[in-house]
């Protein structure tokens, strides 16, 4: 059965793929696209997206669709959706490992698993049974912004294939073997500022610059101890062509 379905993504590059992927389907009658009132410019612009917030609106959204998906929406599902409509997250993590804010930030720095988890959402973040997960393998040249943008693509690719199953609701769950860490955004925050009277290995120190580094965001930081200025700072890490190559090749 195919059900009337909510797309809502505060995504700039998501909300480029789903106007044409969802016009080129043949469940266009079927499948509407929003975003948050809080979302970036550009996909507020975007003519194809509906402003939705989710806590205003449960009751309607509700009564008038049978699923909602959450692709990159920055708002968070109140019990009185979830628990009235089947809603689904696509979240840019390897649940349980990565839970919460920014994922791909704490597979570089911790040396977890990075990837992609499709789940039900529940009372919980990120927590909910799973439809599918799948690892995005990390190299040692990865900073936050090319993590992302990878893990992205592979979110794009698994969307573009699996889509009218999701609508259609041809899957099936499994519990999380575990509760495993999640991270807020004030566990983000304090990883952002360097300590200069730290202890380590400059693998550590190299982890977490680059973990932080997304271009146009300014992440870490360290204070000077003279001004009490904050001093940010970005790795830029530029591997030779062939051995991105290599490892695309072998991916």
């Amino acid at each position: 059965m195919i059900r009337q379905t909510l797309v809502i993504t505060d995504n700039a590059r998501l909300a480029d793929f789903f106007p044409p992927f969802i016009a080129r389907s043949e469940l266009c009658e079927h499948v509407s696209l929003a975003c948050s009132p809080r979302a970036p410019a550009v996909v507020l612009g975007n003519e194809a997206f509906d402003v939705v917030d989710v806590r205003k609106e449960s009751a309607r959204l509700s009564r008038e669709y049978q699923l909602i998906i959450s692709a990159h929406c920055k708002q968070l599902f109140p019990e009185s959706l979830h628990e009235r409509v089947e809603c689904i997250n696509i979240h840019p993590g390897y649940n349980p490992e990565t839970r919460g804010w920014f994922p791909q930030v704490w597979a570089i720095a911790r040396g977890v698993n990075a990837g992609v988890t499709v789940h039900r959402i529940d009372a919980e973040i990120d927590h909910g049974d799973v439809i599918d997960r799948f690892v995005i393998p990390m190299r040692i040249w990865d900073t936050s912004k090319t993590a992302y943008d990878r893990i992205l693509s592979a979110e794009i690719a698994w969307i573009s294939k699996n889509f009218r199953r999701l609508v259609e609701g041809d899957y099936t769950t499994f519990e999380l073997e575990q509760q495993g860490h999640l991270y807020m955004k004030k566990d983000f925050d304090s990883f952002c500022e360097i300590d200069l009277a730290r202890i380590g290995t400059f693998r550590e120190f190299y982890d977490q610059l680059r973990a932080l580094s997304f271009d146009g965001h300014r992440n870490a930081y360290f204070i000077d101890p003279e001004s009490g200025a904050r001093i940010f700072l970005q790795l830029q890490i530029d591997p030779e062509a062939k051995d991105i190559k290599a490892m695309d090749s072998a991916d």
